[in-house]
């Protein structure tokens, strides 16, 4: 029998806010998932929510809710199942919170069909990013570009066969 991975105080904390969001979002969105360390249940102090939502226009709408910043990445229907920027989302550890009509079940789907094909371009995207930051280390973001370059190797590590 396996046990499930019991979730730090801070995603509890982050995953209350995010179901009172979800509750009181407009009639436009579709559905809500929390993606990252909210997801994955890991978050700590300090970590923020991000929310992917399927709406009825794309757009990113930042916000403070109780001292926590949130995203939330708002994505039509069409642009969610084409996975247009895919990347920004971690479709394999979403926390679903309303879905009733599946629409994250197609974008899983979708994405299972497309990983290698995904994953390629979130390696791309993290290359091109690190030598970016690699040329700033010598200023003063050197030390944000380093924990950028950490992220971004466990990024690279977490894909399946790289």
């Amino acid at each position: 029998m396996s046990k499930a991975k019991s979730l730090t105080r801070r995603a509890e904390e982050l995953r209350a806010i995010a179901r009172r969001i979800a509750d009181e979002a407009n009639a436009g969105w579709l559905a809500t998932a929390a993606t990252g360390s909210t997801a994955r249940g890991d978050a700590h102090e300090g970590s923020d929510l991000d929310l992917w939502v399927i709406g009825t226009k794309d757009e990113v709408i930042d916000r403070v809710v109780d001292g926590v910043p949130v995203t939330i990445f708002v994505q039509t229907l069409e642009t969610a199942t084409t996975l247009a920027n895919i990347t920004l989302f971690e479709v394999d550890d979403l926390w679903v919170i309303s879905d009733g009509a599946r629409i994250f079940d197609r974008v899983r789907n979708a994405y299972d069909a497309q990983r290698g094909t995904i994953q390629r371009r979130v390696i791309d995207a993290t290359v091109i990013d690190t030598f970016t930051l690699m040329q700033l280390a010598g200023d003063d973001a050197g030390l944000a570009a380093h924990v950028y370059l950490l992220e971004a190797a466990l990024r690279i590590a977490s894909i399946d066969g790289y």
